[in-house]
């Protein structure tokens, strides 16, 4: 309405900052680019650095569905899986999760029920610790505990340490997972090391880099490269190490 008036950009600024997610840092930039045209002799904000990125940002709430399938060779039945799973913001950094599958693998159909909770701790840190149960599966691990800790580092930078056992119907599997990412403008670039350690078998390694986009402060697209050794149960307590790249 008054396009010549400075104290309506800074205010505006001011606003785009305060609401500091992913939309707004890009309207942000935006603005500042057409206030410094038009008020070359004047100081405007900066967008602050330490600003959280748009992944750590919780939904309220949310309810989600969906399904995979995956073609294999050498005449093997196909997996499929279908889930229904959602989340629900207890306080600020506080969610509670929870998902139910069901899978087929082998012409084996297992079924799991996930929950899981997220906990600030320390000074803008965050705590997952997770739980499944599939009583009587072939495939899927009979149950699993998962723990992550994510610490935000200065200038957008972050790290996470995670822990995963899996236990099978003669066997655990141990995953350690190291993770490195970086926040800059409206994009995420990760590398991420995977150890695992089945019992009774070698130590295997895989590593994982990823670049996203964000937009609508909820949504991204990206790529990702992942190479290495994973294990994979194929029901009956028979485990298999596959060479994999994607």
């Amino acid at each position: 309405l008054a396009p010549g008036y400075e104290a309506v950009w800074q205010a505006e600024a001011r606003a785009l900052m305060a609401i500091g997610d992913a939309g707004s840092e890009v309207r942000f930039a935006q603005l500042m680019a057409q206030a410094r045209q038009g008020f070359p002799d004047s100081q405007w904000p900066r967008w602050p650095e330490a600003a959280a990125p748009p992944a750590s940002r919780p939904v309220r709430s949310h309810v989600e569905a969906g399904g995979g399938y995956q073609g294999l060779d050498n005449g093997l039945p196909a997996w499929k899986t279908l889930y229904l799973g959602g989340s629900y913001g207890l306080a600020k950094n506080q969610t509670l999760y929870g998902q139910l599958r069901q899978t087929e693998r082998f012409n084996e159909t297992d079924h799991e029920l996930q929950g899981g909770l997220v906990l600030p701790v320390l000074t803008g840190a965050t705590l997952t610790v997770e739980g499944t149960g599939a009583p009587g599966a072939e495939v899927l691990a009979r149950w699993s505990l998962f723990s992550e800790l994510h610490l935000p580092l200065p200038r957008r930078y972050g790290v996470s340490l995670g822990w995963r056992h899996r236990s099978y119907q003669d066997r655990h599997l141990d995953l350690f997972t190291l993770t490195g990412e970086k926040y800059f403008g409206n994009y995420r670039a990760a590398w991420t090391i995977y150890i695992s350690k089945l019992e009774g078998a070698d130590t295997n390694f895989a590593t994982q880099l990823r670049a996203d986009r964000y937009y609508m402060e909820n949504s991204r697209f990206g790529l990702l490269l992942a190479a290495g050794k994973e294990t994979e149960s194929v029901g009956q307590g028979q485990f298999v190490d596959s060479d994999t790249l994607s």
